[in-house]
Parts: structure tokens; C-alpha cells; sequence
């Protein structure tokens, strides 16, 4: 399954096809790529980037065409929205070249339409390309290969995993946390607790446990000296010690306690839901279900 488009990651003009001869021997004319830049519409048909010209696991679309003469040659140029697989593919080396598909007399207009565009590791090889377009795609012209440069994309950040929320919670209630990688994952919510994790996290919800135990031990002092003062004959007035608790201090000191409470217990559930097994999550010993059905 291939990752998902990202609206905002598109390529500027790039050339994707050149008049001349095809890898099986048919002329690329100036009429194909006119007909393509002038018919493209992604809403009617949208252009593919398929791996190797395979019908799987699309690497993006194409967005744009236009043509322009360059050099006594009409070239076609495009603007494509690759998925983040293609562009770290093509950074470390693979999938540089594309070539066009085109399909003359497509949908019965009578022009040629881009119906895809191929990615590669290296140039087309005219033999091997065109023995798997004659009995895979019947009608289909390859183009001559063409450059593919995605150098300049810079991959977004995945957003952070259950568990790194989960440190960056305690740390801003609980001891401070050292920087923690979660592993790297698609399945960054069902990724199983690492030791150095589970340590790590223990330590922040005993210190967290602590802050408790001193908040609890100062509300019952301060409780205390309360109901004695009440008991007691009212002394004469004096000043206030600076570092007396007031009662409005009090107010807030409880209304701390039970917001913390309350991130306590819902702590508590989440580490609960998040260590049991789910259901189905260890695998079946005999395997899966391997059958494919095609439509």
C-alpha cells in the first residue's frame, strides 16, 4: 500500500517526454505531446506514476502539462504530486527516470492522452520494455526515458506516537524526562513498550507519586492547624507570616489537587488500554489468509 499524496508537495515543470523515437520503435510526434498538454485534465482522467509502468502501488499523480521547444525539440513538461515513498526512493537513488504512456485516440476523442507515467531505476531498455508492453498493454507507446530530480523535497515529520505524548505529559507534571526516539513505525499506537521505556516511564510516575504525597502530607498539616485555631481561644491579632497559606491559597492549592487527580486516573486508564492485548494482535501460528482476489 502506498503512503497517501500530500496536497501540498508538488514538483515544478519537470520534463517528462521529448519528440522522437519510442523504445518500441513508434515516433513520439510533436501531434502526441500537443494533443496530451492541450486534452490533460485530472478531472476527467488523471495520470499515474506507477513503479517500472506496474499497475500497483501508484507513486503519485500527475497534475499539469504543457509543452515548450527547447533546442529545435518539443519537449513535454509536467508538474507531479509524488508520494513521500517516490521522493525518498528517487533521494537514495532509485526510481530517476520517467517515460510517458501515451494512448491515441483515448476515450474516443481522437487525440492522444497521457495515460500514465512511468518511474524507473535507469533508462528504459528498448527489449525488455517492449516485450512487457506487448502482451501487458496493448496500444501503449513508451516514451523516451527522461531525468527524475525530487533532491529538493524535504520529507515532512510524522507526527509523535502515543508513547512520546505520553513522556512529554509527564514530564510537565512528574520528574523531568530525559529525550526519548519512540521506534519508528506506520503503527506508532500499537508499538510494544520498550524496556528502557517502561523503565523510564515507572521513574516519571514514582516521581509523580511523590509530588503527590508531599502535596497530600502540606493540605493535612494545613488542615490540621486549622481545626486546632477553632478549638482554641482567637489570640490577639498579629501579622500575617509571609509564608502563611490563605484560603484563598487553600482554594487553589485543592482545586490543583483534583485537576492533578484527574490526569492521574485518566494516566492510569490509558497505561491500562495500552499494555492489555487486543484481540487478534498476537499472530495466528498457522498465518493469515494468503488468498488474492482479483477484480
Amino acid at each position: 500500500m502506498s503512503t497517501p499524496n500530500d496536497s501540498q508537495l508538488r514538483t515544478g515543470w519537470v520534463c517528462i517526454a521529448t519528440e522522437g523515437k519510442a523504445v518500441d520503435g513508434r515516433d513520439i510526434t510533436r501531434q502526441w505531446l500537443v494533443d496530451m498538454a492541450e486534452t490533460y485534465d485530472p478531472s476527467f482522467y488523471t495520470a499515474l506514476l506507477w513503479p517500472d509502468h506496474d499497475r500497483w502501488s501508484a507513486f503519485g499523480t500527475v497534475q499539469a502539462l504543457k509543452t515548450e521547444e527547447v533546442a529545435g525539440q518539443l519537449k513535454l513538461f509536467a508538474i507531479l504530486s509524488p508520494t513521500r515513498d517516490l521522493i525518498y526512493y528517487n533521494q537514495v537513488g532509485q526510481y530517476q527516470f520517467c517515460s510517458i504512456e501515451p494512448f491515441e485516440n483515448f476515450a474516443d476523442t481522437g487525440r492522444t492522452y497521457l495515460l500514465g507515467l512511468g518511474v524507473t531505476d535507469q533508462p528504459a531498455s528498448t527489449g525488455t520494455t517492449q516485450l512487457k508492453f506487448s502482451t501487458k498493454h496493448q496500444g501503449h507507446a513508451i516514451g523516451t526515458s527522461e531525468p527524475l530530480d525530487l533532491s529538493g523535497f524535504s520529507l515532512p515529520k510524522e507526527p509523535g506516537g502515543f508513547l512520546k505524548k505520553l513522556f512529554s505529559l509527564l514530564a510537565n507534571h512528574g520528574e523531568e524526562l530525559a529525550p526519548l526516539t519512540p521506534p519508528h513505525s506506520h503503527d506508532d499506537e500499537d508499538e510494544a513498550m520498550k524496556p528502557e521505556q517502561f523503565t523510564q516511564l515507572t521513574e516519571a510516575l514514582n516521581g509523580l507519586g511523590s509530588k503527590f504525597e508531599s502535596l497530600a502530607e502540606s493540605v493535612a498539616t494545613f488542615t490540621a492547624g486549622n481545626q486546632g485555631t477553632d478549638e482554641q481561644e482567637k489570640p490577639a491579632p498579629k501579622p500575617a507570616a509571609t509564608e502563611a497559606v490563605t484560603a484563598e491559597q487553600f482554594s487553589q492549592l485543592t482545586e490543583a489537587m483534583t485537576g492533578m487527580a484527574s490526569k492521574l486516573d485518566g494516566i492510569t486508564q490509558t497505561i491500562e488500554q495500552f499494555s492489555a492485548e487486543k484481540p487478534g494482535q498476537r499472530p495466528s501460528p498457522l498465518g493469515g489468509n494468503d488468498n488474492i482476489t482479483l477484480v
